[in-house]
């Protein structure tokens, strides 16, 4: 719920001058644990070989022109001041390369936090929080915002200051575990290369610490060092770089040693490090520390909080885009006198008669925020905004007709809350806006308002050109790249890979035996090897783990799910994912299962209410149909979700996923046909090892381009015992090859279709009328593939053009 994205907590001013410039603490809104399972943890072994460079002893990316000047933040949008201020302007003028000195450059913090604050400044916010939105809608510089910081309720009003933000984006962000010396190294060569080899420059990060009660700066050998954090997480900070150099002496044995336990604990590890720190930057001014910055330990890094390190021992990174142009934007002009009481949907049908959109978009912005104050935030002035809604495009064809919606939803149990649209339309690409008639409309009372629009419009949407896949052996190590075209690029590919839900009447496996041992009856997991190759969103498993919470895993840990949101973001199969706990008695997670089928049973009640009751199972089988099963006597109105996802996009959410109560029902999920081994990476290369079976699977592509317009394609994949270079099984020769023009083909057999392709599998060249000859002379010299298709098969032969 929004709720949940507020901290409320008191804004002190901790400078013991307090005649001074304030160093704020407070407000920082700590993730849960089930939020910071939803947020990739990456390692450079991902992106690039870390041999091909060697780390420098020091780096300080704050000395770059794309870091902008020290400031001190207002109110407690620490996290936003760090996220935004520094590190999103960091990122966007590095991309560009413009210098972050001028106010055209700078992104101001109270944009995003005014919109997860509750119109309060005692409030605070955690960046991934102001990320989201600068990924949905963009952010608008300082100069366009009117500043860094604005009064804690402000929200900014004109659909140009809108629009100009629109071109300023996050792609992604992501985590990086720095508790080890491997993820330390990691973020240097973020800092260094930006995972980038070819790059000269790198990154900045975000982090959480404590800086009230045991927090530990000192001032030594001319620098400010911290060697120790509080033990209450309350500020959001940059780093910035690092320097092997510094050093402290924990155990005043006279020496610095990254190599002596000298806590005792029977280790050697990165909390016994007494060498190398980070650069951080704070957003106190540059009277705080030296300049602004001190240095952290890295020891500091590995400690737990309770020990002076800090929040999770993770840090934060964001990757921008180096602008976007939205291809569709929504003008909504409108007023409210509790904001925190709408939410702004889009959509869209391609049936003109419908009453309601068949496809909608929601925003993290204008969703229930900002508190009980007018839209502006101080008076009934009608706000303008524009949001961003260019993945509606994906849905309908350039040049035909579609109904587009705005949605304002009204949740005002008790109708206390009123407003009204004075306007709404839609802008293309060319600044062509489209206006709805209907204006002045007044609210619905808790419920929704809709109004739309038929139109339509014209745009250039990406298209996968792709149209073959090469056969392949069988078991055989494969690599295809994938090619689009439209759109705008980049482009970024994924699988869509989708599960079917049907009832059964199998009965309710109340098996009471088999009980396994997690590691902790409350937040824990156990391990099971299976009888049989479990086949899930194109791997294989053979060996599974079983969350205490009511799920299915496949790495041996345990993550809190317990929502949609977070299974959606996990590879997981969600029986009933709540907090659960195992209480004694006859509570435990069973098992049952042979070469056929793997059951598991959950009996179980909840942490935070041991009166209630779940009782749940779960079956797997060979072929990767899956049954969720709920028994009798489950307690009303807990908060669960239930599905499966392989955690990078694609997901299917059971339909009784949240029920108030499910007990006795019963739900198959059968999965799309897919080829196990195979994969697409983000840049569209489909690649794995092939299934030893010799067949044909129909894979669907999705690809994405940088304005977020997205198409599909299904294509073949097939797998044959016929080599793709010979043609003899199909009793057809082909000459000459290489070729200049006219390509000869001797055959008996029936040739239903001739296909040319290029070497990106793009179709050139078709032919069905059992041709003896095809015309080569208009292709330019290059690699080139033939299929052949007959009533005895398909084959494809390379072809070199002259």
């Amino acid at each position: 719920t929004i709720s949940s994205l507020v901290a409320t907590a008191q804004v002190i001013n901790i400078n013991p001058d307090k005649s001074a410039e304030p160093w704020l603490v407070g407000g920082l809104r700590v993730p849960s644990d089930e939020e910071l399972a939803d947020i990739k943890v990456v390692s450079t072994t991902v992106f690039f070989n870390k041999d091909v460079m060697d780390l420098p002893v020091s780096q300080d990316n704050s000395e770059s022109m794309y870091f902008r000047p020290i400031f001190n933040q207002s109110d407690g949008s620490c996290a936003q001041s760090s996220g935004v201020g520094y590190t999103f302007t960091y990122e966007i003028n590095r991309i560009r390369n413009t210098p972050a000195s001028i106010e055209a450059n700078q992104y101001p913090s109270h944009y995003t936090y005014n919109f997860l604050n509750a119109g309060n400044g005692e409030n605070g916010s955690f960046y991934t929080d102001g990320w989201d939105i600068i990924k949905a809608n963009g952010c608008p510089s300082v100069a366009t915002y009117g500043g860094m910081a604005i009064t804690a309720s402000y929200w900014m009003s004109g659909y140009d200051a809108y629009e100009q933000g629109q071109e300023n984006r996050i792609h992604d962000y992501f985590a990086i575990d720095v508790g080890t010396p491997e993820g330390l190294e990691t973020l240097k060569y973020w800092f260094v290369n930006h995972f980038d080899e070819t790059s000269f420059t790198g990154g900045v990060v975000n982090f959480a610490a404590g800086v009230s009660d045991s927090f530990n700066m000192i001032y030594e050998g001319g620098n400010s060092k911290v060697i120790e954090w509080g033990h209450s997480v309350n500020h959001a900070m940059t780093f910035v770089g690092y320097d092997d150099s510094i050093t402290y002496d924990y155990n005043n044995d006279g020496q610095i040693t990254n190599n002596i336990d000298i806590n005792s604990d029977g280790v050697v590890d990165m909390r016994d490090w007494e060498q190398g720190a980070l650069i951080m930057v704070n957003s106190w001014g540059s009277y705080w520390g030296d300049g602004g910055k001190a240095y952290v330990m890295y020891k500091t890094l590995a400690e737990s909080v309770e020990n002076g390190g800090i929040h999770a021992s993770k840090v934060f990174a964001i990757n921008v885009k180096e602008t976007q142009d939205p291809q569709l934007t929504m003008r909504v002009k409108m007023t409210h006198n509790s904001r925190n009481k709408i939410q702004i949907i889009a959509g869209v049908s391609t049936n003109l008669s419908d009453t309601a959109p068949e496809h909608t978009i929601s925003f993290p912005l204008f969703n229930k925020q900002g508190g009980a104050n007018e839209m502006n935030g101080y008076n009934t002035t009608p706000i303008e905004i524009s949001l961003d809604v260019s993945g509606l495009l994906s849905f309908i064809d350039a040049g035909e007709d579609a109904k587009f919606f705005l949605g304002v939803i009204e949740h005002d149990d008790d109708y206390t809350g009123s407003g009204s649209i004075q306007d709404f339309s839609i802008v293309d690409n060319t600044e062509t806006e489209y206006i709805c008639s209907t204006h002045n409309v007044s609210l619905n009372n808790n419920d929704i308002t809709l109004l739309s629009i038929v139109t339509a419009i014209d745009f250039e949407a990406p298209e996968i050109i792709t149209d073959i896949l090469p056969t392949t052996g069988l078991n055989t190590v494969y690599s295809h790249q994938l090619t689009a075209e439209g759109g705008a690029t980049p482009y970024t590919w994924r699988l869509k890979q989708e599960y079917n839900e049907s009832t059964t009447a199998t009965s309710y496996p109340a098996i009471t035996s088999g009980m396994l041992t997690p590691t902790n009856n409350d937040d824990g997991y156990a391990s099971k090897s299976l009888d049989f190759s479990f086949p899930f969103y194109g791997e294989q498993f053979d060996q599974v783990y079983i969350s205490t919470d009511g799920s299915i895993v496949f790495a041996p840990e345990f993550n809190y799910i317990r929502t949609e949101d977070a299974l959606k973001s996990n590879k997981i199969i969600g029986v009933f994912a709540h907090d659960l706990l195992l209480d004694g008695g006859s509570h435990g997670i069973y098992y049952q299962g042979d070469a056929n089928s793997a059951t598991f049973r959950w009996i179980a009640t909840t942490w935070a209410d041991t009166s209630a009751t779940v009782d749940v199972a779960v079956t797997l089988f060979p072929n990767g149909e899956i049954i969720f099963y709920y028994g009798s006597g489950i307690s009303s109105g807990l908060s669960w979700a239930s599905g499966v996802s392989n955690g990078i996009g694609s997901y299917s959410i059971a339909s009784i996923s949240g029920a108030n109560n499910p007990s006795n029902t019963k739900h198959k999920m059968i999965p799309d046909d897919f080829p196990i081994g195979m994969s697409i990476t983000e840049g569209g290369i489909f690649e794995g090892t092939s299934p030893d079976t010799e067949r044909s699977w129909d894979v669907t592509f999705v690809v994405t381009d940088n304005n977020g317009v997205s198409d599909n394609k299904e294509l073949v994949f097939t797998t044959s015992t016929v080599s793709v270079d010979d043609l003899a099984y199909l009793n057809i020769a082909i000459y000459p090859n290489p070729v200049t023009d006219i390509l000869h083909i001797v055959t008996e057999e029936v040739l239903t279709t001739i296909c040319v392709y290029d070497s990106s599998s793009k179709l050139l060249l078709r032919n069905d009328n059992n041709p003896k000859s095809i015309d080569l002379s208009s292709l330019e010299a290059g690699l080139y593939f033939v299929k052949f298709q007959t009533e005895k098969g398909t084959a494809i032969q390379k072809l070199i053009v002259e």
